[in-house]
């Protein structure tokens, strides 16, 4: 941005007002007037999540290319802080604007719709590329030729994307969304029938969905332990899969919660815990990768739960999200359509996912890993309960088989 600018600034009429261009330590352009006196456009870094600019203040913040910002909302945040204050005798502008090609970033679109639904706040605008004065016909149609038709509404109209799905495309996602479920829920809340719950949470959607505990029914839990706050990375998530029919059919959920830890793991506990008896849970499963090794000390104290540790390191991870595309791929494990959040981090997941929020993701690839550990059927026509890899259960199987036969009855 700073080389384009001067580029433009040489021979044109502004040219009278640029004082001095300086570009060290970082870019600058200094615009001076008798009349208003001293200006200046400054150009820095975001990266870190604009942590090395909090000493710096000003009236108006541009964040170019905001859409490829991991951390968006934290650098919103920072930057907000440093357009206060006052001035030679007046208040600072205090504006913050983004401008972005259309990447996929949910925090981004979430700070677009604020201008449809808060108008006196906040400003939304896609610009066409076809509407750029600078760009002439040929090389307008030179464009179109290089895009590919799919990508055009995107790329020259700034349409919204969907992500990518680099590991798990549309084409696996769309046949396990259950619109079934939604239905199932609408009518339950709009009769007030008791047990059925949906939250709703700024930023990030349906954060709790609860279809009602069912006799007869046979019920896994699957946690995520998280300390964070929804929609961020490292929120806890907690799942309910009714596993009645399964493999023979799909495994469905049944409760999906993703919660507010700030800063402490009981919340994710409690909800753990209500679900297991509310539900009674056969048994469940958390990611026990790293110092979350330590809940499983928690759940042997309670001797109540059957609940198992399962560490992603080393291959686990992998495999775990293996067991999960095996599921999909054979629309074997089905979920509501209205939880967005689970088709979004499904979309843009990819690895490595140190940077990403990827905890729902990570809860519904333990859970598959969970189920399919102990049930598995080569045979569409075997009409076994439980059927095995090896027809039978191996050794170290063989006790949570005798466990999960044990259905709670409290």
């Amino acid at each position: 941005m700073y080389q384009i600018l001067v580029e433009l600034i040489e021979n044109h009429r502004i040219e009278r007002f640029v004082w001095k261009i300086i570009s060290k330590p970082y870019p600058k352009i200094v615009l001076k007037h008798s009349g208003i006196g001293t200006s200046s456009l400054e150009f820095m870094s975001a990266a870190d999540d604009a942590n090395r600019i909090l000493s710096w203040e000003g009236d108006w913040i541009n964040i170019d290319e905001a859409g490829l910002l991991d951390n968006l909302d934290d650098t919103i945040v920072r930057l907000g802080t440093r357009l206060r204050g006052t001035v030679h005798g007046r208040a600072r502008l205090g504006r913050l604007s983004l401008t972005t090609n259309p990447h996929v970033n949910p925090q981004l679109y979430y700070r677009f719709d604020l201008g449809e639904d808060n108008p006196d706040e906040y400003l939304s605008m896609k610009v066409s590329t076809r509407s750029n004065k600078n760009i002439t016909d040929d090389q307008l149609k030179a464009l179109i030729n290089r895009i590919p038709e799919r990508e055009r509404d995107r790329w020259l109209d700034g349409d919204r994307p969907e992500a990518e799905g680099r590991e798990f495309p549309a084409s696996l996602v769309d046949p396990c969304e259950d619109e079934g479920l939604d239905e199932i829920m609408s009518v339950g809340i709009d009769k007030g029938s008791p047990g059925f719950i949906q939250e709703v949470a700024p930023k990030a959607g349906i954060v709790t969905w609860q279809l009602p505990y069912e006799e007869g029914r046979r019920y896994i839990t699957a946690m995520d332990p998280g300390q964070g706050n929804a929609p961020y990375r490292n929120a806890p998530v907690i799942m309910v899969w009714d596993v009645t029919d399964f493999p023979a059919s799909e495994m469905r959920l049944r409760g999906f919660w993703w919660g507010f830890g700030d800063g402490s793991y009981q919340p994710c506990i409690s909800q753990f815990r209500h679900w297991h008896e509310y539900y009674r849970v056969s048994f469940g499963a958390f990611e026990s990768t790293g110092s979350q090794v330590g809940f499983q000390e928690y759940f042997r104290l309670e001797e109540d739960m059957l609940v198992y540790g399962m560490s992603f390191a080393g291959n686990a991870k992998y495999d775990a999200l293996v067991a999960l595309k095996l599921l999909m791929s054979k629309q074997l494990i089905r979920w509501p359509k209205d939880i967005k959040a689970l088709r979004q981090q499904m979309l843009s997941y990819k690895l490595p996912d140190k940077k990403i929020t990827q905890d729902i993701v990570s809860c519904m690839s333990l859970a598959a890993a969970f189920a399919r550990r102990f049930y598995y059927s080569p045979y569409e026509e075997d009409t076994k309960s439980e059927v095995f890899l090896d027809g039978e259960p191996a050794r170290h199987d063989r006790a949570f088989v005798e466990r999960f036969e044990r259905v709670a009855t409290r």
